[in-house]
């Protein structure tokens, strides 16, 4: 039998909830084999998730989250970047946003990164009168989604798309 990885895996959320699955499944999938370390913000938690994960010898980091707006992010990318500098991880799988995915790359671990898309004209779904504010504010946010998107996938040095879809979605 070859020796067991030590892999962490950072996501924002531990929840099987919609698109916080897919890390959840990965770490249930890399423990039969490996040791697992799946790192996520306290206050995103599901109970019965963290019960599964202790049955299946997954050991859950929480990272208390800052509640500070803009400089929370900073925050909680220091916090969770010196947890895993003390770690002695072979390889980080990471699930999350700009911030926690920094953390990983700060903590100068080997980081794969899962990019997941992006979704554009999110104020379309709630607003069907789209006036000019909707559509200048829509622009703003489309700049800021294109901005956060491009460095997801361009700060790691390897990057999996969750489908071919987004794998292309990352190529352009």
């Amino acid at each position: 039998m070859s020796p067991k990885i030590n892999i962490g895996i950072v996501s924002y959320i531990l929840s099987p909830k919609s698109g916080a699955r897919a890390p959840i499944e990965i770490a249930k999938g890399l423990a039969k084999n490996n040791k697992v370390t799946f790192y996520a913000l306290s206050s995103r938690k599901d109970k019965k998730t963290l019960e599964n994960f202790k049955k299946l010898g997954i050991e859950i980091v929480l990272i208390d989250n800052s509640k500070l707006p803009l400089l929370g992010s900073l925050i909680d990318c220091i916090k969770l970047s010196r947890l895993l500098s003390k770690r002695s991880h072979q390889i980080l799988s990471t699930h999350t946003t700009l911030s926690l995915l920094l953390a990983a790359v700060f903590s100068r671990t080997p980081t794969v990164n899962t990019y997941y898309g992006t979704q554009f004209n999110v104020l379309d779904e709630r607003y069907m009168d789209r006036g000019l504010s909707i559509s200048i504010i829509n622009k703003l946010l489309n700049l800021i989604i294109y901005i956060k998107g491009f460095l997801l996938v361009r700060i790691p040095k390897e990057v999996v798309g969750i489908s071919a879809y987004t794998g292309n979605e990352a190529r352009k």
